[in-house]
């Protein structure tokens, strides 16, 4: 290899020349630079100082020369016309009849205007007027001007010293002197500027203060090429010793660089060589330096790391074992014979406790390439023993046989490696070495052992880890019980083995009755402890083949995999709810709750488990509607009823936007008067394809949907301003009644809306009634009283809808805020029946006990009219009345029963 290859191949050599040459050069430019910049900046001040004291020289010369002419005009002043001052070259007098030449060229003075003077003024004229210097003095006959002989007043090039350059300037731009060519005249600039190829220095001449003239400038310059001459001789020689010095500096880099790169050489070919794990790889270097002693710690390098690739490889396998099996005793037997195979001379073993039987071990033990397992006990002196060697210590074999007998001994004069296995702060087990007699653990050696006493303990935290998730993704963290994902999976389980052996599966899908109200009044904690026990409840009421698991929330499923019919479902079904109705003891207070369930069977309901678990999921809401606490089996009936009411909550949400929804007025009468007292609206819907929607199907879906905010605010809008619209027109009715729903009552911003509506249409709160049924009060009943009380004080009054057919019964009557009870239909429907009429007695006695006005729904016949007013009833409505007219028609209705009581009073 030739010199230029071997030294520009190599990047470090490279980069080494290049670092001499900047380490002897750079100091060597800096210096040259640092000397040319000192001296030109010498040569430069010194330049500076010439100029400057050449144009301070003229300006003297100059002020010199003014201070004789002016004694000169003073004497021509004396004597104007006897003789003619070599300073000037003209002169004339002004008088006021004109202007006198004394001698030389005429001078236009018209423009000169000097006030009074007791002294001889100086006048420069601008460059562009011709640049004349002039004196005036005031005489007898007027007033004496002359003109300075420029060859007096200037200094001449030959006072300058060789190769600069003098010019005069008055107060413009332009010089009014230069003793050099104008092509040549430097631009007026700051002292010291260098512009170009000149150096230009500025003095400023004061003028004696007697002659009234502003100072003038005397700008001198100078060539560079003269003042530096000394200079351009000076960069010359720099170059040439610099050009000397990288010559030489360039062979010694050379020299040195070839020296060292054969050792560097020889250490990569030895680095090259351990890369490639060729081992042994050994660096020779044949040096009598420190490139001998790096040599031979790569040597040292390589030995060690061939050991540890070793150590590593077999570490990776062990790992790689950890993580493809889950058993581990299948990677014990891999990794115990993989070990031999890098420790010699030892026999391993490794304990593990027993996670269910704290006193139980097993004792996995490898010699002889024949793998054995021990089942032992383990003592409490021995847990302690193992604690106390944290990273793992050489014992004696008899002092581990003491307190471990059933480890395997070849000869008690071995030393055993004992090191406990932890995670955490529990003990997993222990790793065991038993080295032969003649055997000397090294420290390589040793940190393997531990190597794999850490990885054994990740294969059993791996292995437990893994049993948690497995549990958790497939239990409920609150009753242990299966989750929804390993319900599904038993069902599809239990589906299948029906198809093989043909036979039947029935689910079970159950939802608690009443939770809601314990978890809310005794709080959550307790709520969970309910759930907990509910499931034990329900697990003791199945069989040992069955599965209960929690879906979530209150809500159960059941697979019953192997029954033989209904009745056999019937009977399990029976010891559930037999099992719920006893009460839970809960917080020192018995809670009641029920269960209400749902029941579909395979293959008979639906083939697959999704569409079992949703049919009985419709049998669960069927059971609910039917009273709660109870079950019922699914049939095809309740699917359509579940598609039609999918299907209502699909339109529902667009009936709002087409303006499919209206609303119809109904009166109510005072039946001691029979004047029309209150109209309630009443929403309809009018479906595009399936006409009219009953009302009593339409409400539950609009609370399923959440649109009953919307709807009601609509109605509560629309009602409002029919009211006002009928008493703009003169109709007189007192009150208008809106049904509110559970969800309005307790929205936060329902009274303000009222408030809204009333203040928008200029009515007060007397002239609207709120109506609320039974169960929207008893969800919350301290929420509901609050919301109520805001709307008494307004004026409002509340009316309690379909009164008797909810939870509360009679109970609240006395503490609640309300105005009016309404009687259900459903009573009335039973008049003059005695079990209809004894309800009737007994709530208008108890209302018109407590000040409550009574309305009696569902009069359709005179006899329930007779009954009721001999009753005492307040108000009555329904069909007998009118029937639910929308709002044009309503208004009509109103005009013509207006109109009658008016021909009744004038024929009474």
């Amino acid at each position: 290899m030739s010199l230029k290859s071997r030294i520009f191949g190599s990047r470090a050599a490279r980069r080494a020349l290049v670092s001499f040459a900047l380490a002897s050069l750079v100091p060597i430019a800096t210096s040259a630079v640092y000397a040319v910049a000192e001296l030109n900046r010498a040569l430069e001040a010194r330049t500076h100082d010439e100029l400057a004291q050449a144009g301070r020289a003229a300006g003297r010369t100059i002020v010199e020369r003014l201070a004789v002419a002016e004694n000169l005009l003073s004497a021509l002043a004396g004597q104007p016309g006897g003789f003619a001052p070599i300073a000037f070259d003209a002169a004339v007098v002004r008088t006021t009849d004109g202007v006198q030449p004394l001698f030389g060229r005429t001078l236009d003075v018209s423009a000169i205007e000097i006030a009074e003077m007791d002294s001889a003024r100086l006048i420069v004229e601008p460059a562009e007027s011709g640049g004349h210097v002039l004196l005036a003095r005031r005489i007898e006959q007027g007033l004496l001007i002359a003109s300075i002989e420029p060859r007096y007043l200037w200094p001449t090039p030959n006072s300058l010293p060789e190769g600069m350059n003098l010019c005069v300037f008055g107060s413009g731009s332009e010089p009014l002197f230069c003793a050099e060519t104008r092509d040549e005249r430097p631009s007026e600039g700051l002292p010291s500027e260098r512009k170009g190829k000149l150096l230009t220095v500025r003095s400023d001449v004061s003028l004696p203060a007697g002659l009234g003239a502003s100072p003038l400038s005397i700008v001198t310059t100078r060539t560079l090429g003269t003042a530096f001459e000394s200079l351009a001789a000076f960069k010359d020689q720099i170059g040439r010793l610099i050009a000397i010095n990288v010559i030489v500096i360039g062979l010694l880099a050379l020299t040195q660089i070839r020296h060292i790169l054969r050792p560097v050489n020889q250490l990569v070919a030895g680095t090259r060589r351990i890369t490639a794990r060729l081992f042994p790889a050994r660096a020779n270097v044949d040096r009598d330096d420190e490139f001998d002693e790096v040599g031979n710690a790569v040597s040292s390098m390589a030995e060690q790391l061939n050991r540890q690739v070793e150590t590593l490889t077999a570490l990776a396998h062990i790992d790689s074992l950890i993580l493809a099996s889950r058993q581990t005793e299948e990677v014990l037997d891999a990794v115990l014979a993989r070990i031999a195979t890098v420790v010699h001379d030892c026999d391993i073993s490794v304990l593990f406790m027993d996670t269910e039987q704290p006193d139980r071990a097993r004792l996995y033990s490898r010699a002889n390439d024949r793998g054995t397992v021990i089942r032992c006990e383990i003592s409490q002196e021995l847990r302690a023993w193992l604690r106390q060697q944290p990273r793992g210590s050489l014992k004696s074999s008899a002092a581990v046989k003491s307190r471990l007998p059933p480890f395997p001994v070849a000869d008690e004069s071995t030393r055993v490696f004992v090191m406990p296995i932890l995670r955490g702060d529990a003990l997993s087990g222990a790793l065991l070495a038993s080295f032969k007699p003649n055997a000397a653990p090294g420290d390589a050696e040793l940190y393997f052992l531990r190597e794999f006493g850490s990885r054994v303990a990740v294969a059993i935290a791996a292995a437990e880890r893994e049993q948690e998730l497995m549990h958790r993704a497939n239990f409920d963290a609150l009753t242990g019980l299966p989750n929804r994902q390993l319900c599904f999976d038993r069902l599809r389980q239990a589906l299948a083995v029906a198809r093989r052996e043909e036979h039947k599966v029935a689910l079970l899908f159950i939802d608690l009755d009443g939770f809601k109200h314990v978890n809310d009044s005794l709080g959550h904690s307790n709520g969970d402890e309910l759930l907990r026990e509910t499931a034990l409840r329900l697990g003791s009421a199945l069989r040992e083949t069955d599965t209960i698991a929690r879906l979530g929330g209150d809500e159960y499923v059941v697979i019953l995999p192997h029954v033989r019919g209904v009745l056999e479902v019937e009977v399990i079904v029976a010891n559930i709810l037999d099992a719920m109705k006893w009460p839970f003891h809960i917080c020192e207070q018995d809670a009641f709750i029920g269960a209400s369930i749902g029941v579909t069977i395979f293959p008979d309901d639906a083939s697959t488990a999704e569409e079992l678990l949703r049919k009985a999921d419709t049998a669960m809401y069927q059971a609910k509607d039917n009273g709660r606490g109870r079950y019922v089996f699914f049939v095809q009936e309740m699917d359509r009823r579940t598609q039609e009411r999918s299907a209502l909550q699909s339109d529902l949400r667009a009936a709002l936007a087409n303006r499919e929804f209206f609303l119809v007025f109904q009166p109510q009468v005072d039946l001691a008067t029979g004047e029309v007292i209150c109209a309630e609206a009443l929403l309809r819907w009018k479906h595009p394809s399936r006409g009219l929607i009953a009302p009593e199907t339409v409400l539950p879906v609009l609370e399923d949907t959440g649109l009953v905010e919307s709807v009601g605010s609509w109605v509560m809008q629309s009602a409002v301003a029919e009211f006002c619209n009928w008493r703009r027109h003169g109709l007189s009715i007192p009150r208008l009644a809106v049904n509110v729903a559970t969800r309005q009552l307790f929205d936060t911003a329902f009274v303000d809306l009222i408030d809204e509506y009333l203040t928008k249409f200029g009515l007060d709160g007397s002239c609207l009634e709120i109506e609320l049924t039974e169960s929207s009060l008893v969800n919350d009943f301290a929420r509901a009283d609050r919301v109520l009380r805001d709307l008494a004080a307004r004026g409002i009054r509340t009316a309690i809808d379909d009164f008797g057919t909810g939870y509360s019964s009679l109970g609240y009557l006395k503490d609640l805020t309300f105005d009016v009870v309404k009687i259900d239909r459903a009573f009335i429907n039973g008049l003059p029946e005695r079990k209809s009429l004894a309800i009737v007695k007994a709530v208008l006695g108890m209302a018109h006990s407590l000040g409550k006005h009574v309305v009696a729904e569902g009069i359709e016949t005179d006899a329930q009219l007779k009954q009721l007013t001999s009753l005492k009833c307040d108000i009555g409505q329904g069909f007998l009345f009118g029937r639910p007219l929308i709002a044009p028609a309503f208004g009509n209705w109103l005009e013509q029963v207006e109109a009658t009581r008016l021909l009744k009073a004038a024929f009474a």
